[in-house]
């Protein structure tokens, strides 16, 4: 997890600093996708982009691998671990800055900017009724609004492990969604009201994370476990759905077919919000490996599944080739 940044300097919504290489390589992805489009619409300049809670540094130099040829800034209300991602850049390419009002703007405007487990509340109260007021949602607000003076016209917000649905913040009706095959979830933390209660609760089990509901729906809805791309809005900014699913025309072999699912790890029961993978292992004539995946979600509606997501990406092994 990145440390939060707090512009004001009145809220830090998480402390913890645990963070790693390429932590979401299908949201990355989608964005590096996202990213031709917009760097077309600024004049084919390079693109300038922020890590909001950078931490140590890993997801910054992270996002230099998907853009190797933009300006990358990180961010930290954290001293210490902006000292310690200094030091770990043995050559430039980055520009870590403390977080404020001023220096955002000072360094600013950016055209994406990446909130990954920073804008949420965590480690999570262990009380049961999930209510805590170190992160309520007026902070929240408030700290996307900053974001929002500082992001350019058409540019790309990305959130993960938020505390609240994006759509209910003041600025979240003036963006679209960017929905993308790859990308079929948006982080496991709490899902809390506005009124900073509990609507899901995080359930772990042998290194598994599930959502427990644990109040009634209120506002929320299915797209609020998945959405985590956000466009500003901008006419001629294009939002349609993005496939980065390889076409896989060619004659592929079948090596194996089998299932992953939360259930695995729980016992199905109404209240938890499972999800489950069918996945074939396929290998092109070449020897490449690729997965075509199945992704299904269970509603917080009660029904037994959301519609399921399609695509098909290159296998690990592949990769490491």
């Amino acid at each position: 997890m990145g440390v939060s940044v707090c512009p004001t300097n009145r809220w830090q919504a998480q402390g913890g600093v645990d963070t790693r290489m390429d932590r979401y390589p299908g949201i990355y992805a989608a964005a590096a996708h996202l990213s031709h489009s917009i760097r077309t619409r600024m004049g084919n300049r390079s693109l300038r982009l922020l890590s909001f809670g950078c931490s140590t540094g890993e997801e910054c130099f992270s996002l230099r691998a998907y853009f190797p040829d933009d300006e990358i800034f990180g961010c930290d209300i954290n001293t210490a671990v902006l000292a310690t991602a200094r030091r770990r850049q043995l050559r430039g390419g980055t520009t870590f800055f403390h977080s404020s009002d001023h220096s955002l703007r000072q360094h600013g405007p950016f055209d994406m900017v990446f909130c990954m487990s920073s804008l949420c509340l965590f480690p999570e109260s262990d009380q049961p009724s999930g209510q805590n007021g170190a992160f309520p949602f007026p902070a929240y607000d408030a700290l996307l609004t900053e974001i929002d003076r500082n992001l350019t016209p058409g540019g790309l917000l990305v959130i993960y492990n938020a505390s609240y649905p994006f759509r209910l913040s003041t600025i979240g009706p003036h963006y679209n969604v960017v929905q993308a095959d790859v990308v079929v979830e948006n982080g496991f933390v709490n899902k809390l009201h506005r009124s900073g209660h509990a609507f899901t609760v995080t359930a772990a089990r042998n290194q598994t994370r599930c959502h427990k509901m644990v109040s009634g729906i209120d506002e929320y809805r299915d797209s609020d476990f998945v959405d985590c791309l956000f466009r500003k809005r901008d006419e001629s900014a294009d939002d349609s759905p993005i496939t980065l699913s390889p076409a896989l025309a060619m004659r592929c072999e079948t090596l194996s077919r089998y299932t992953l699912s939360d259930e695995d790890a729980f016992p199905p029961a109404p209240d938890l919000l499972t999800t489950a993978f069918e996945i074939e292992l396929l290998r092109d004539p070449s020897g490449m490996l690729f997965e075509r995946i199945e992704y299904r979600r269970r509603s917080i509606f009660g029904g037994t599944v959301t519609p399921t997501k399609r695509f098909v990406r290159m296998a690990e092994a592949s990769r490491q080739k």
